[in-house]
């Protein structure tokens, strides 16, 4: 488990967005548009 947070917390932080680690968590729950982006834009 310790591998996989450690993973999405590393595509949180290159998410361009200027957002906060905070905020950026907070958006990937309530919007799954934005959860995609951060799981499949930023690692192709």
């Amino acid at each position: 488990m310790t591998s996989i947070r450690h993973l999405v917390l590393n595509l949180f932080q290159k998410e361009p967005s200027k957002l906060s680690l905070t905020k950026n968590r907070k958006m990937a729950a309530w919007d799954s548009d934005f959860r995609g982006k951060m799981l499949f834009v930023n690692n192709f």
